[in-house]
This record gives C-alpha cells, structure tokens and sequence, in this order.
C-alpha cells in the first residue's frame, strides 16, 4: 500500500515491529505506518486544519519558533567508542543541517566538534535525549 513512498534518497519515518522467525532467518520490520520526512525549508504557513492534521500524523519538525536561534548542540557521552555515541553519530549524519554538534567525551574530559551538522528540529533533539538523557543533550 505503501511502496509509493519508498525511493531511493527518500527519507521517511517508520513506525512498526521488528520480526524475526528462526535463528536463521533476516530480521523483517512489520511496518504499520510511514510518513515522508521533508526539509525544514520546505514548510511554509500551514492553515490550522493542516496544523493539526500534522500534529496528529508526523513527528514535530518545527523547531524554536518564536524562540532565539539554536546554533550549537552539545552532546555528552561517556567516551568515543561507546554504544549512545554510535547511535548519536548516528542521528547527526541522517539529520543534516545547519547546527554545530559538539561531543563532550566524559571519559577525556574533552569537548570534540563533529565534522557533520545537524537539523535541530524538535524530533531530532527529543531522539537524542532519548539515546542520551535529557541532561546529556545542551542546546545552546
């Protein structure tokens, strides 16, 4: 039903299970819904009725508004090899943007910027707060 939005350098947000039948089976995901991520830019004013639509159906992506500027995401792991970091590294490469990240490595004591940077979108920061803690993720 769906495979109308699966393309190649397509990003989207699924929600489903993963399923695995047997040891030697691949892992399959049971997808039970998707939605098209689409570029901050690309949004525009939406009418109330929209508004809700997408407040209902896909992941907050607006980010700030009314708010200063974010220009600097500080994330602290406990060092550079560890499994939150991966997933955080993670994030920033799949969410590209404007914003600087900075990884604070607790095991140096030492911050180290990131070569990539990130699209801070309300999603974005609550996902890495959920892989990090909220005390570990600094929005600046």
């Amino acid at each position: 039903k769906l495979s109308h939005l699966i393309r190649t350098e397509a990003p989207l947000y699924i929600k489903g299970v993963i399923s695995r039948d047997g040891e030697e089976e691949s892992p399959k995901i049971i997808v039970n819904s998707i939605t098209e991520l689409i570029e901050n830019s690309s949004y525009s004013v939406i009418s109330k009725q929209q508004s809700e639509k997408v407040k209902a159906t896909e992941p907050q992506t607006i980010v700030n508004k009314g708010k200063k500027s974010i220009s600097k995401v500080y994330l602290r792991v406990s060092d550079m090899s560890c499994v939150s970091y991966l997933k955080a590294k993670n994030i920033v490469d799949i969410f590209e943007g404007q914003i600087s990240v900075i990884f604070y490595d607790s095991s140096a004591a030492e911050y180290k910027p990131y070569d990539g940077r990130l699209e801070a979108s309300d999603f974005v920061i609550n996902e890495l707060r959920e892989i990090l803690g909220d005390t570990n993720v600094v929005v600046k």
